[in-house]
């Protein structure tokens, strides 16, 4: 929260103001020095919350946010599979880390790849024709 003469300007009024100021079409001055100011100001809010979690990840330190599992998470808290509506055939590939942080962190992330399987399908299926 941002004070300044007992006036507060929480971090939802930035975001709001921000919103407005970015799809403003004709910008003043007084407007980008203001968007300039409401943007570091929310950085630096962003940075308060997400370092200290960062620092304990990275040092393997326990989070405050509890898994399913029992095991402590220090970005988001655990949810339950919703294995009633998952999709069986839903196929995913991993992408390599691009970054120090991934790698360190050995996080992987996974694209799906429908189209390539409907490609590989019809060609199976062209091929089993002719």
């Amino acid at each position: 929260m941002v004070a300044k003469n007992n006036q507060h300007l929480t971090y939802a009024n930035m975001k709001k103001i921000k919103t407005e100021l970015d799809s403003k079409q004709d910008k003043d001055t007084g407007d980008t020095e203001l968007l300039k100011w409401i943007d570091n100001s929310l950085d630096i809010s962003r940075f308060n919350v997400d370092m200290p979690k960062r620092v304990r990840m990275n040092i393997g330190a326990e989070g405050d946010k509890s898994s399913i599992n029992g095991e402590r998470n220090n970005f988001k808290q655990g949810t339950t599979k919703d294995k009633a509506n998952a999709d069986p055939t839903g196929v995913r590939i991993p992408k390599m880390a691009t970054n120090s942080r991934q790698m360190a962190a050995d996080m992987v992330s996974y694209e799906a790849y429908e189209k390539e399987m409907k490609d590989t399908l019809y060609l199976i299926e062209y091929m089993n024709k002719t």
